[in-house]
């Protein structure tokens, strides 16, 4: 289907991070916008927001988890962690070195 982005960062790099909210995927994007690297989710997820140097963090709003992935410099993304959660969050940015804000839309 046609893409819906819904959440996007910046890598340190200069790397994009795009969230696919209709078709359930992380794409890695150069600065032409061009696909790097993609991951296949599970489910819908809606935002994403790096956490420290190749480290994202994506929300899953309905199910309540947030999924942590290393995106190497070759692209290649892979699931590091999940942490389940008590609400549907949908938006996420990092706040400081050890905090999360999180909200549901």
């Amino acid at each position: 289907m046609k893409p819906m982005y819904s959440g996007i960062a910046f890598l340190s790099d200069g790397r994009l991070v795009v969230v696919d909210h209709r078709n359930w995927k992380l794409y890695v994007m150069d600065e032409n916008l061009q696909k790097l690297g993609m991951y296949k989710f599970s489910g819908y997820r809606y935002d994403v927001a790096v956490v420290y140097g190749e480290e994202v963090a994506v929300t899953s709003g309905h199910d309540k988890v947030i999924e942590f992935l290393h995106i190497s410099k070759t692209n290649h993304i892979t699931l590091t962690r999940t942490i389940t959660t008590t609400a549907q969050y949908n938006s996420i940015c990092l706040m400081n070195d050890t905090t999360f804000l999180v909200s549901k839309v």
